[in-house]
């Protein structure tokens, strides 16, 4: 993240600091400030055997923000040709169709644990203007300490919208997930365990014709505690929380 990155994502990005790295004190925020030559002396001071993984931790949440603001900001940049649609008839109901199938990234911030971008697929299901249902499914992969972890979150959601199928359509969304981990190291050591999460937030998203749309979600999930795994629901403590950000690409049938 260079230097004025930083200082325009300050406002955004000293609250998550805060939450993630605890070794920043308030103090040490308002010295700071958006100046990143200090951010960089603090680092040295607060954690300097971890530098380069804050460092990694930066750039992937500055680039999560950006691509976030890219769906509201830069739909008309990047489709010249549906502008002044977008500017006249914002509020235009479309008529999407029943079935819709996409890609899309995610960007996953989890608590505790590494956070990262993942790739995977979308589909959802619009039987009314107002509700729409949805099946997820992403896929990362790493390796670390000379083993590789597949990481893998099902989710299922239902989304409400309020305005119905606009062309600048918000939404509400929430529902329930399965959060799939597979290790596999020396050894043949081989390992899957999977928790239950449930999930709410919101959404945008923009049609530029009756088939192809765009949209961006926020998520925040309650990740069941490992202790809890199998435990009856009402027993289970949702303690591992974590945020997830998509921007998908989809088409409409």
């Amino acid at each position: 993240m260079n230097a004025d990155h930083f200082k325009g994502k300050w406002n955004q990005f000293k609250g998550e600091l805060k939450k993630k790295w605890s070794e920043f004190t308030d103090d040490d925020l308002m010295k700071i400030e958006g100046d990143y030559d200090k951010f960089s002396g603090a680092v040295q001071k607060r954690c300097a055997d971890r530098k380069d993984e804050l460092g990694r931790w930066a750039d992937e949440f500055r680039i999560a923000a950006c691509a976030l603001s890219l769906v509201v900001s830069g739909i008309p940049m990047l489709f010249p040709q549906h502008a002044a649609a977008a500017d006249n008839e914002l509020f235009q109901q479309m008529d999407i169709g029943f079935f819709s199938v996409g890609g899309r990234a995610a960007y996953y911030d989890p608590q505790e644990g590494q956070s990262g971008w993942f790739g995977g697929g979308q589909v959802r299901l619009h039987p009314w203007k107002f509700l729409a249902f949805e099946g997820s499914a992403d896929y990362r992969s790493e390796d670390t300490a000379g083993s590789r972890i597949h990481t893998y979150p099902v989710q299922v959601s239902a989304l409400i919208y309020p305005l119905g199928h606009t062309r600048l359509a918000p939404f509400l969304l929430g529902g329930g997930g399965w959060y799939y981990t597979t290790v596999k190291g020396p050894g043949n050591f081989d390992d899957t365990q999977n928790r239950f999460g449930l999930h709410a937030g919101g959404g945008l998203q923009f049609f530029f014709t009756n088939h192809i749309s765009i949209d961006s979600t926020y998520r925040y999930i309650w990740l069941e505690d490992i202790q809890s795994k199998d435990q009856n629901l009402q027993d289970k403590a949702f303690n591992d929380n974590g945020h997830m950000i998509t921007v998908g690409l989809n088409l409409h049938f």
